[in-house]
């Protein structure tokens, strides 16, 4: 199922959606919305409907944009969400192993549009939360500056790797570098996986 195909699907089970009203509140500049009005102004917001997919639904980040510039990392067994951070044993004999062991991955394109959001042109963007540097990777390809702090020594090698891959690709667009170099790493895959069953290619 593409992206676009899951967002609709969404949007089938919600339903076309009424965006919520707010009012406009007292600020300097007039421009902060809040809720409730006592003084009998007509309500201001949006004014937008649409389904639930405008508000929740981001694609999962793919095994490629994951590990873009992680070639030369070993695959490790990665700690899964739905068992809790390190909950669960993994069978060597049907686990997948992951360069990019982080758990929660944002896709790259969702941050470079919240960098671009609030960054001024040439700005320095400061993430003190890096994981595995998508912040990072998001403001090489727009050409800002970046910070990035993290407290795991593994994500933070994961981060600067991943952020070094981007750094090459400025201004490009993502999907553009990933079928560039998607060839090579799928081929990468396909022998560590072959590998991995103990196969010979």
């Amino acid at each position: 199922m593409t992206a676009e195909e899951a967002a609709a699907e969404i949007d089938r089970q919600s339903g076309e959606r009424p965006g919520n009203f707010a009012t406009r509140g007292e600020s300097r500049d007039g421009q902060i919305f809040g809720y409730g009005n006592d003084r009998g102004e007509e309500p201001r917001g949006y004014g937008d409907t649409g389904g639930a997919s405008r508000f929740f639904y981001c694609a999962k980040v793919g095994v490629n944009e994951r590990n873009a510039g992680l070639e030369d990392f070993e695959g490790q067994f990665a700690p899964t969400m739905g068992n809790g951070i390190g909950g669960k044993e993994h069978d060597p004999e049907t686990a997948t192993r992951k360069r990019n062991t982080h758990p929660t991955v944002k896709p790259i394109n969702l941050m470079r549009w919240l960098c671009r959001l609030v960054t001024p042109g040439g700005g320095l963007i400061v993430d003190p939360f890096a994981g595995s540097g998508t912040t990072g990777c998001a403001a090489a390809l727009e050409g800002f500056q970046f910070i990035g702090i993290e407290r795991e020594a593994e994500y933070a090698e994961i981060a600067r790797a991943r952020i070094a891959f981007w750094e090459q690709h400025v201004g490009r667009e993502v999907e553009e570098v990933l079928s560039s170099v998607g060839s090579s790493i799928r081929e990468t895959r396909r022998h560590e996986e072959a590998g991995q069953m103990g196969l010979e290619i």
